[in-house]
């Protein structure tokens, strides 16, 4: 989870671990963007996008906690799998 600024988070690419049958995929290879990423909750979405010859997305929910709460600058923790078919 991250920590509530105020400002729109989105993890970066060394924070998100995107994989194709098991085998990492480059970050040249994928973009990221987030949606409802400024408000505290569950529901900031993350979405991955192939791109240079690598098709389709994955979108995933990741948390915003409030920044009383936060004893860490937070980290992202899920693993993106199986992104393209």
């Amino acid at each position: 989870p991250y920590a509530y600024t105020g400002k729109a988070i989105t993890p970066s690419g060394n924070e998100v671990a995107v994989t194709l049958n098991g085998q990492p995929v480059g970050s040249d290879q994928y973009e990221i963007s987030a949606f409802n990423n400024v408000a505290k909750g569950n529901n900031a979405m993350l979405v991955v996008r192939g791109r240079n010859g690598l098709k389709g997305y994955k979108a995933v929910k990741f948390k915003i906690r409030s920044a009383d709460a936060a004893k860490d600058p937070g980290i992202w923790d899920g693993v993106i799998n199986r992104i393209f078919p």
